[in-house]
C-alpha cells in the first residue's frame, strides 16, 4: 500500500468515526419524556391530529426543554407514541414543569386503536412511575365522539 493510500484510508476512518461520534452525541442529547392528552378535546376513530403535553421524566431544575419528533408505531390495537426531550439533563432539583404543548399528526386515522405512551411499556424508564398509571393508555376507544379520558 502506498503512503498516499494509507493516509487516505486513515482520513476516511477518522471521518467515519467522527460522524458516528457526532450522531451518538446528538442522540444522547435528550432525556426520556412522557406525554398526555391536552384537555379538553374529543378523539374518535377519524382522529388524525390531536394536542398533547410532553413532560420530562427526570429532575431538571425546572427546565422544560424541547420535545423531539416522536416515534410513532402503528399496531392493530394501539398506536404507541414515544417522545424524547432536549437538552439532556442527568440531575437537578425536582420541582417539576408544566410540560410542553405539541400537536401530533398521525399518518392514518386512529380507528379502533388505543393511544399509548411508549415510555410506559414494561421495562421502560417510566414504567413504574406515576407517569404510567393505567399502563400509559392516553385514550381508549369507547363510543364514537367520546371525550378523551
Amino acid at each position: 500500500m502506498s503512503p498516499r493510500s494509507a493516509v487516505a484510508g486513515a482520513v476516511l476512518l477518522l471521518t467515519v468515526a467522527s460522524v458516528a461520534s457526532c450522531a451518538e452525541k446528538k442522540q444522547d442529547d435528550s432525556s426520556v419524556a412522557s406525554w398526555d392528552l391536552q384537555r379538553p378535546q374529543r378523539l374518535d376513530g377519524t382522529t388524525t391530529e390531536f394536542a398533547a403535553v410532553v413532560t420530562r421524566i427526570g429532575c431538571s431544575s425546572g427546565v422544560e426543554g424541547t420535545p423531539q419528533e416522536p416515534k410513532i408505531e402503528y399496531g392493530d390495537t394501539e398506536v404507541t407514541i414515544t417522545f424524547r426531550i432536549s437538552p439532556r439533563i442527568d440531575d437537578g432539583t425536582c420541582q417539576g414543569t408544566a410540560g410542553v404543548p405539541v400537536t401530533i399528526e398521525l399518518d392514518e386515522p386512529l380507528g379502533d386503536r388505543s393511544l399509548v405512551d411508549g415510555e410506559c411499556h414494561p421495562g421502560s424508564t417510566a414504567w413504574a412511575t406515576t407517569f404510567c398509571e393505567d399502563d400509559g393508555v392516553r385514550y381508549r376507544p369507547t363510543s364514537a365522539g367520546a371525550p378523551a379520558p
